[in-house]
C-alpha cells in the first residue's frame, strides 16, 4: 500500500520533452479547441518527436503482475475440491497455466484509485493535446496502455468475478467490452472501439493485437512492463511469441477465437494469411504442428479471469517473492525454499490462491527449466500469511 501511495504522490505528468520546449507548446488542434467528430480524428499524422512517459504505469504493473513464463503446451488438470461438497473453487480452464496473472485478490482501494488516476490522466491528456501528431510508436503505446488500464481498473472494481466479460456497467447499460466508458475529442469510446476503430484501422501489422489485454485467460497476456514508444515493437513481439506458442493461441489446427476479430483487418485470405502470420512467431515444435494440421477452426475460448484463484479465495493467502534471472525454481506451499539460483532484484506479491494451482505452477517452472525456456521468470519463496477471508463474503 505504501508503494501505491508513493506513486500517487509523485504522479505529476505524462510527457517528457526536450528542455527547449515549454508545456504551452504541446500539440493542440489548429484552433486550440476540441471538436466533436468521428473516428477519422484518430488517424495518425505524426509530425513531432515528443515522448509520452508511462513510468507510473510501468511501476504499477511491476508490482501487480506475476510473470508465469511461456507455455509448456501442457493442459492444466484441475482437481475437484476436497471440502466434502465437490464444488470446484479454483481454476478449471485447460489454459490456466498460460499467460501472466494479475493479483486482483489483494487490490485495495488505493490500487484501484491508482489505476483510475492513470487512465483518467491519459484521457484528459488526449482531450487537451493532439495525440495524432506524436510519433506513431508513441501513439500506439498510448492506446495500448489506455485500453489495458481501463480494463484492469473496471475488472478490479467488479472483483471478485469469475469472467470479466460478464461485467455489466449499469451506468452505461452495456457489458464491459462495448460500454462507452470514456470520451475523447467528443467521441464516446469503448474498449472494442479502441481496438477496432482506432488501432486495427490505422496500424498495418497484426502484431498490435497482442498488446490488448482483456483480463481473461484466453486473452493475450499482460506484460509486467508498460508500453512505451521505445519498447512497444519488442514487447508486442514478445507477447506474440507467448500467445502463438501457447495452446490458447494454436492447438492442433485450432486457433484462438480472438483471431476472428482481427481477420477483417489483417487476414483477407484467411487461412494462408493467418498461417504466414503465425509462422513468424512459432517455435520449431509448434511450427511442425502447424505444418501437420494447418488451420481448421477455432479453439474453445477461456473467459475465466486471469488471476490466481478464478475470482474466489480458497483460504490460502500466500506471500510470493519473485527474482529476476532465476533458475532452478521450486514453489513450496509449506514455506520451504529449494533450488534457488541466480541473482536479481526481488519484488513481493501477496496472493490469494489454491494449493493445487501453486503445485501445478511449480511443475510448469520445472518443465520450463527442462525445456530451456525458463528465462527470467520464477517464484522464489511462498509462505502462508493471515488471510482476509473468503472474497465472496
Amino acid at each position: 500500500m505504501r508503494s501505491i501511495q508513493h506513486y500517487l504522490l509523485f504522479l505529476l505528468a505524462f510527457i517528457l520533452i526536450t528542455p527547449a520546449i515549454a508545456a504551452e507548446q504541446f500539440p493542440k488542434p489548429s484552433d486550440g479547441k476540441i471538436h466533436e467528430g468521428t473516428f477519422v480524428q484518430f488517424k495518425p499524422t505524426p509530425s513531432n518527436d515528443l515522448i509520452i512517459d508511462h513510468s507510473y504505469w510501468n511501476a504499477f504493473l511491476g508490482k501487480t503482475v506475476l510473470d508465469t513464463g511461456p507455455s509448456t503446451r501442457i493442459y492444466y488438470n484441475p482437481r475437484i475440491a476436497t471440502t466434502g461438497t465437490n464444488i470446484r473453487t479454483g481454476h478449471s480452464s485447460r489454459y490456466a497455466m498460460e499467460g501472466n496473472k494479475i493479483n486482483f485478490y489483494d487490490f485495495e482501494k488505493e490500487h484501484i484509485e491508482a489505476v483510475r488516476i492513470y487512465h483518467k490522466s491519459l484521457t484528459e491528456f488526449a482531450n487537451t493535446y493532439d495525440v495524432t501528431v506524436f510519433p506513431k510508436s508513441e501513439q500506439l503505446a498510448f492506446w495500448l496502455n489506455l485500453h489495458n488500464s481501463l480494463a484492469i481498473g473496471l475488472i478490479a472494481e467488479a472483483y471478485p468475478i469469475r469472467q470479466p466479460s460478464r461485467i455489466f456497467l449499469k451506468e452505461h447499460d452495456e457489458y464491459l467490452q462495448n460500454a462507452k466508458i470514456i470520451t475523447i475529442k467528443g467521441v464516446p469510446l469503448s474498449l472494442t472501439d479502441i481496438r477496432e476503430k482506432i488501432v486495427y484501422k490505422n496500424w498495418e501489422d497484426p502484431v498490435v493485437f497482442y498488446g490488448f489485454f482483456r483480463g481473461e485467460i484466453g486473452s493475450p497476456s499482460i506484460n509486467p512492463q508498460a508500453f512505451t514508444g521505445n519498447n512497444v515493437k519488442y514487447l508486442l513481439a514478445d507477447n506474440a511469441k507467448e500467445f502463438v506458442n501457447a495452446l490458447r493461441g494454436y492447438d492442433k489446427g485450432n486457433v484462438s477465437k480472438l483471431y476472428e476479430e482481427i481477420a477483417p483487418y489483417y487476414f483477407k485470405n484467411y487461412r494462408s494469411d493467418m498461417k504466414s502470420h503465425l509462422s513468424n512467431y512459432m517455435r520449431d515444435d509448434v511450427s511442425e504442428e502447424l505444418d501437420e494440421f494447418g488451420i481448421i477452426g477455432f479453439s474453445k475460448y477461456s473467459y475465466d479471469i486471469c488471476d490466481l484463484s478464478r475470482g474466489t479465495s480458497t483460504g490460502s493467502h500466500l506471500n510470493v517473492q519473485i527474482m529476476n534471472g532465476l533458475e532452478g525454481v521450486r514453489l513450496d506451499t509449506s514455506g520451504a525454499v529449494t533450488g534457488i539460483q541466480g541473482t536479481g532484484v526481488q519484488r513481493g506479491l501477496s496472493i490469494g490462491t489454491d494449493h493445487n494451482f501453486v503445485e501445478e505452477l511449480n511443475k510448469k517452472f520445472e518443465k520450463l527449466e527442462e525445456m530451456g525456456l525458463l528465462g527470467s521468470q520464477g517464484v522464489v519463496t511462498i509462505e502462508d500469511v493471515p488471510t482476509k477471508g473468503n472474497v465472496d463474503e
